[in-house]
């Protein structure tokens, strides 16, 4: 039996496996089954895709951790959950050596079922300088739009999340780029270094808030003209610019509280630590 028909065999007693403990784990060995790796142009990068949907509730809570890649999140009308996973890496030996592991477990109490993807990426061997360190994951996740995000933690890359209602989000990078679009949720949003961009199109009637700290970099915020919520802003060393409705102003400032529209009960709260913060109008 050759090495493709072991590996095919490997997955399908694992696939049996998770339908029986509705758990699944994913190794790097069980993704090379159906996702072979390719090289782009160069020659230089290769690259490894896996894609697995699993049956959720609506009300399914999320965590995400990530090393170095993406987190994209997306709000959906279906009760699924689907997870796209690409590695990336210089050499096929790091690529094997990166893990993927997904669990899906049902809640006895029947309130929502829990979902976590990890990616496991293992020091060189000994530590040695000279070994490869490359890798990262890109994930692209779909979920109910009901969905609690309880942790999209990532350390170098992109997070973004978009189209959630459900009670909260709790998202956390700490070098590269942070996007959170229409989410009207409890959301608690941090950055150590880069940049940061929520914006929302449209309006919910319902009281939502937002917490979004940038430690090193810029937050945008973008709301629609028909919005109604009380906004606070402040940062320690940047400046703050407001472009929104009655209360635009380009001058320096530290600290801006202000009510637009008709108030109501959602909140936003901004905070930076040496970035600005601007505020616009979105369309």
């Amino acid at each position: 039996m050759n090495e493709l028909a072991r590996a095919a065999s490997f997955f399908a007693r694992d696939l049996a496996s998770w339908k029986r403990a509705l758990v699944c784990f994913v190794s790097s060995s069980v993704l090379s089954t159906f996702a072979a790796a390719e090289q782009d142009s160069r020659g230089s990068i290769l690259h490894e895709t896996w894609e697995q949907t699993y049956p959720v509730s609506e009300n399914l809570t999320l965590s995400v951790q990530n090393t170095d890649g993406r987190i994209y999140i997306y709000g959906s009308d279906d009760n699924q959950l689907t997870v796209t996973a690409v590695k990336r890496s210089f050499t096929q030996e790091r690529m094997d050596v990166i893990s993927i592991q997904v669990a899906v477990e049902g809640n006895a109490a029947g309130d929502g079922d829990t979902a976590t993807v990890r990616t496991i990426i293992p020091p060189p061997p000994n530590g040695g300088i000279t070994q490869d360190r490359s890798g990262t994951v890109d994930y692209t996740i779909l979920v109910p739009q009901n969905c609690t995000v309880a942790a999209a933690d990532l350390t170098n890359g992109e997070v973004l999340i978009e189209g959630l209602r459900g009670p909260s989000i709790n998202a956390r990078a700490e070098n590269g780029r942070v996007l959170v679009r229409n989410c009207f949720t409890q959301a608690q949003v941090s950055l150590g270094r880069g940049g940061m961009d929520v914006f929302y199109t449209w309006w919910a009637e319902w009281p939502f808030s937002l917490q979004a700290e940038v430690r090193d970099g810029d937050l945008r915020v973008g709301l629609p003209a028909d919005a109604s919520v009380r906004l606070n802003a402040r940062t320690d060393t940047g400046h703050i610019t407001n472009h929104f409705g009655e209360g635009e102003t380009d001058e320096d400032q530290r600290s801006v509280s202000l009510t637009l529209g008709q108030g109501g009960e959602s909140e936003l709260t901004l905070r930076t630590g040496s970035g600005n913060i601007r505020i616009d109008q979105s369309y």
